[in-house]
């Protein structure tokens, strides 16, 4: 390839960064294809919005910071992962996000959560 950058083999083309620093962060249209991380000292949790995203739409979100990452779902929008695995797993961790459906999404390489202490469980 002679284009240098991050290369998603999902879909064609080069990724952008979306570099989030807050507590709280909502998905928005323009996430689509992107790499989002995440880096805050606290948990940090990541919203799904209802009727924003197509069908086949990838998200990249990156651990970056020592706070964990929790996805959560908007009103309608449903996240489906291996055994309730909606959280990164520890820092540096990746987890995607695919638009499978209208408001339904599948979330790879998540983690189980327990929501009393945000902390990841075994199985």
């Amino acid at each position: 390839m002679g284009t240098r950058g991050s290369y998603n083999p999902i879909g064609a083309g080069v990724l952008g960064i979306n570099a989030q620093t807050g507590t709280t962060y909502t998905l928005v249209l323009s996430d689509s294809g992107k790499y989002v991380t995440l880096s805050n000292a606290a948990t940090v949790y990541v919203t799904v919005p209802p009727d924003v995203f197509p069908v086949n739409t990838v998200i990249t979100l990156e651990q970056k910071g020592v706070g964990v990452t929790v996805m959560l779902e908007g009103a309608g929008v449903t996240i489906n992962g291996y055994d309730s695995g909606y959280m990164s797993p520890g820092q540096y961790a990746a987890i995607q996000l695919i638009c499978t459906a209208s408001n339904i999404f599948t979330c790879i390489g998540g983690a189980a959560i327990d929501f009393t202490t945000t902390t990841t469980t075994t199985a």
